[in-house]
Parts: structure tokens; C-alpha cells; sequence
């Protein structure tokens, strides 16, 4: 539930502000938490020595790499509607649709 609301906090504040940047924190060690979790969880279900052991782990792993890379390194490249309005990419039509 706490990640639910922290994403939610997240997506309802302003891109670029500081408060978001620093919401990313928790956010990322909250999934990454749940993604271990769940690939300890999975590894009890599984033989102790067998190969998918180490299989399930590199998942996890690799996934919360993927995340940090995405989520801290790549940035907020997201275009918001404000911005596709005051650059021309969205049309309004006559009846005051948008198309």
C-alpha cells in the first residue's frame, strides 16, 4: 500500500520539481524491496541447488538495475499535454475536441 501511495504522490506532482526527485527515492527502494522479496519467496518453492535458483535471483537483480538506470540515470524525458498544446501537436477540432 505504501508504494501505491508513493507513486501516486509521485505522478500528481510537477515534472521537474524537486519534491518529485526526491520522491523517486523511496519509490525505487520500496519495488526493489518487493521485486527481492518476491524472488526470495519464489526461490523457497524451488530445489535447494538447482540452477533456477540463481536464475531467480539474476531476475530480481537485473530488474531493480534496470529500474535505478531508467528511474535515476535516464531522466523525466515525458512530454505533458501542456507541452504538446504549446507546441502544435495537438489539434483542437471545431466541436472543441481534441484530435
Amino acid at each position: 500500500m505504501i508504494f501505491f501511495c508513493s507513486v501516486s504522490v509521485f505522478d500528481k506532482l510537477p515534472p521537474g520539481s524537486k519534491k518529485r526527485d526526491w520522491m523517486k527515492v523511496p519509490i525505487w527502494l520500496l519495488g526493489t524491496t518487493l521485486n527481492l522479496m518476491f524472488a526470495y519467496r519464489v526461490r523457497t518453492i524451488i530445489q535447494p541447488g538447482m540452477a533456477l535458483e540463481w536464475l531467480v535471483w539474476g531476475m530480481g537483480g537485473i530488474t531493480s538495475l534496470i529500474t535505478f538506470y531508467f528511474f535515476f540515470l535516464y531522466g523525466d524525458k515525458r512530454t505533458t499535454s501542456r507541452q504538446l498544446d504549446f507546441e502544435g501537436f495537438i489539434c483542437r477540432t471545431s466541436l472543441g475536441m481534441r484530435v
